[in-house]
């Protein structure tokens, strides 16, 4: 059961960034962001009713759920489907390429827990890092040559160490909070932040055509069952197997992305296979073998 929960969770959130591909059709990277947040929110706050568990968090919570919502939610949700366009355009495999950034979650957690958590990393873990970010310049380097801006390969780059921060964050203040909760708060409350912005500056495609048709069916997946059923998912595998065995989705989530941006006919390129094999193996050199306590894994997708 465990192994069948762990492969329909890789599935699930590899299949993300795909999905905010044939949902930016109609859609900006603003509503995209708001609504996955939405639906997401909505379908945790089902699961948590069917819980009846007593509410966790309280009002003096309130500043620090703030700068969760932001950093580590409305931000990367909008971060996420704007390289996805942006790169795509210059090389045809965006969503590919953005999902490939999941791998680097572990790999940026370890610098992020030195200033914030006190935990030096071995001399195992630093040689992990160093050649996972060497992998990084060898695949932003090919990159540029393909066309694509700087500016939006670092932008990309963002999305790995707001999610690094926010669970190193989680982990010192909120580490006997469910998760359930947390994320329904904050997804809440990013939702909030963003949605002023996306009707300001974004309008949606209202002619009924197959595209836009695909993209609210993309939407609402990405939102309820990616964004939403997954995250629940994800902490299910954590308080039933451990962070450990949780986080090795990192390893499969890009390969899925990778996989399905292949079958959707995204040009992928060796250097983006030869890179992701690199960056995998650093983060199995960080995480074999003895380790300080690990920080419980927040979900790597989005």
């Amino acid at each position: 059961m465990r192994h069948f929960l762990f492969l329909l969770i890789c599935g699930i959130w590899g299949a993300s960034f795909l999905l905010m591909k044939l949902a930016l059709a109609a859609f900006g990277p603003l509503s995209i962001a708001t609504a996955r947040q939405v639906a997401g929110a909505a379908t945790l706050a089902l699961l948590w009713a069917f819980q009846r568990r007593p509410w966790p968090l309280r009002r003096r919570d309130l500043p620090v759920l703030l700068g969760i919502a932001l950093v580590g939610y409305a931000l990367p949700f909008y971060i996420q489907p704007y390289t996805v366009r942006t790169i795509d355009r210059h090389t045809g495999h965006g969503s590919s390429f953005v999902g490939m950034m999941v791998s680097l979650v572990p790999l940026v957690t370890i610098l992020v827990s030195v200033p914030m958590l006190g935990v030096l990393p071995r001399p195992r873990q630093v040689v992990g890092v160093i050649g996972g970010f060497a992998m990084i310049v060898f695949l932003f380097s090919a990159e540029l040559k393909g066309g694509v801006r700087l500016s939006d390969l670092l932008l990309a780059s963002v999305v790995p160490v707001v999610y690094a921060f926010t669970n190193t964050v989680v982990k010192r203040r909120f580490a006997d909070v469910p998760a359930s909760a947390l994320t329904l708060t904050t997804l809440s409350l990013g939702a909030l932040m963003v949605l002023p912005l996306a009707m300001t500056f974004e309008s949606v495609a209202s002619a009924p055509t197959p595209e836009l048709t695909r993209a609210i069916v993309s939407l609402l997946v990405l939102g309820s069952i990616c964004t939403g059923l997954a995250t629940f998912l994800f902490y299910v595998l954590i308080q039933s197997e451990g962070p450990l065995f949780a986080g090795m989705v990192s390893y499969i989530i890009p390969c899925v992305s990778l996989v399905l941006g292949a079958l959707w006919g995204e040009s992928i390129t060796r250097y983006q296979v030869l890179a992701l094999v690199g960056i995998l193996a650093m983060v199995a050199l960080v995480q074999y073998g003895p380790a300080e306590p690990a920080l419980a894994p927040r979900p790597p997708e989005r």
